[in-house]
């Protein structure tokens, strides 16, 4: 019985060395044969009735193929909860089969088949009963082995998202760049506003004219219609068919004509409105684009 505990207690202790499943697995497969003096001894890990991993011990391709179609049989038939063969029962082989199922997470189900010569494996509690405890302690081992592997995964996933996204958020950040150089390199009078008409940004020539006599962008937090009413000559188009409130609600381009202020000979100028949308597609701000750079009043006017 010392013999069997030391064995035992090796076990054990290469299977509580092992770093990942995988290692364990063919630990188990190595080591738990050992005390049912086994002739061949397969650790299967089953998936949804069919085999995920399998480690064999010894390395006999010999009787690996001979075993291999049995052993798989009784694997997937234990995982699926059907009887396994009675201590005492031979295969096709003239060798004594004995199944221990070990409980793991995830779906998976480790199977240990053993194959013993009849006679060697001494049958009765003295070895059955202690020999299965043993296996419920290395399936817990089994088990927080799978957790820790879940965990390094999640961190390894969570490590390539962060670089991932920083990437993306130096690229936006670069194009963010390119596009605010060009929008302040432009004569074009632009404004953004959200979907309730409140003026959010500017372009430079509005901000630069805006600021006359002025500490900041009196435009800023200002209802959208003050600014259309005034860049449309008071046509009306900001009461009643504001091109913001338009735009928002049916989230497409739309684009007038509209006398220019100023200009005698009448001359129309274009008022573009374009929607900016959100990750789900709908319009969360207007950008506005006034053709034309004639003088405004004073933003204060």
């Amino acid at each position: 019985m010392s013999h069997h505990v030391e064995r035992w207690l090796s076990v054990l202790e290469s299977v509580d060395e092992a770093d990942s499943l995988e290692s364990a697995a063919a630990a188990v497969a190595m080591q738990l044969g050992a005390p049912l003096d086994a002739a061949a001894t397969a650790f299967f890990v089953v998936l949804h009735g069919r085999v995920f991993l399998e480690f064999w011990h010894p390395a006999d391709p010999a009787m690996q193929t001979r075993l291999r179609k049995s052993f798989l049989k009784l694997a997937v038939e234990a995982a699926e909860g059907r009887p396994a063969p009675r201590p005492g029962e031979s295969n096709d082989l003239g060798l004594e089969s004995r199944v221990y199922v070990l409980p793991l997470k995830y779906r998976l189900t480790g199977v240990l088949c053993v194959g013993c010569v009849p006679g060697l494996a001494a049958p009765g509690a003295s070895v059955d009963e202690p020999f299965e405890r043993l296996v419920r302690l290395v399936g817990a081992r089994l088990m927080a082995l799978q957790d820790i592997a879940a965990e390094r995964t999640k961190s390894g996933q969570y490590e390539r998202w962060f670089r991932v996204s920083d990437r993306q958020i130096r690229a936006l950040d670069a194009e963010r760049q390119k596009f605010a150089a060009l929008v302040q390199s432009i004569d074009t009078n632009v404004f953004v506003a959200d979907i309730k008409g409140t003026i959010r940004w500017t372009s430079r020539p509005l901000t630069r004219h805006a600021q006359a006599g002025e500490g900041g962008n009196p435009w800023l937090g200002r209802p959208c219609r003050e600014l259309c009413a005034m860049a449309c000559a008071g046509n009306g188009i900001a009461c009643g068919e504001c091109l913001v409130g338009r735009v928002a609600g049916c989230g497409s381009e739309l684009t007038v004509e509209t006398p220019t202020p100023g200009d005698p000979c009448g001359e129309m100028r274009r008022v573009t409105a374009l929607p900016i949308r959100d990750l789900e597609g709908h319009a969360q701000e207007v950008m506005v684009v006034i053709e034309g750079s004639a003088a405004y009043p004073s933003a204060a006017a």
